[in-house]
């Protein structure tokens, strides 16, 4: 989710500054809350949190740990926030080598995220179409 530049830099206090980025964070985790509900296998609820100046991003997860083979070895990664960001923490040297040979690191990210339910696509067009029903 996108955030006001400018509601930021005209906080004149710790508290409106606060209370916006407050305001800001729970609108996500309830809208993520509800895609959950609706779009998702259900599943105990973790998430990785993102923040920067300009954005707030929640990655519901199902699991902390993503698996990777390589060289015929098995190597568990911690992935936290920040693998999401494009930063990975390899702990050692093998590690990094396993990384850096996986074709796609977002199939590794995958391994952590929750999956959306295979008919979100049609779920979320039923929802849609009802609401628009009862508006005509």
């Amino acid at each position: 989710m996108a955030l006001d530049g400018n509601i930021i830099k005209a906080a004149t206090d710790r508290e409106s500054l606060t209370d916006y980025l407050g305001q800001m964070f729970f609108g996500i985790l309830d809208a993520m809350f509800q895609q959950l509900r609706e779009n998702a296998t259900p599943t105990t609820t973790s998430y990785n949190f993102l923040m920067t100046e300009e954005f707030m991003m929640l990655v519901p997860r199902i699991k902390e740990n993503a698996a990777i083979q390589h060289k015929d070895k098995s190597f568990e990664m911690s992935l936290n926030s920040l693998g999401y960001a494009g930063l990975l923490l390899a702990t050692a040297q093998e590690e990094l080598e396993a990384l850096e040979a996986q074709e796609n690191l977002m199939d590794v990210l995958a391994q952590t995220a929750v999956s959306w339910h295979p008919d979100a696509a049609q779920i979320e067009a039923n929802r849609k179409a009802a609401e628009e029903s009862e508006l005509a």
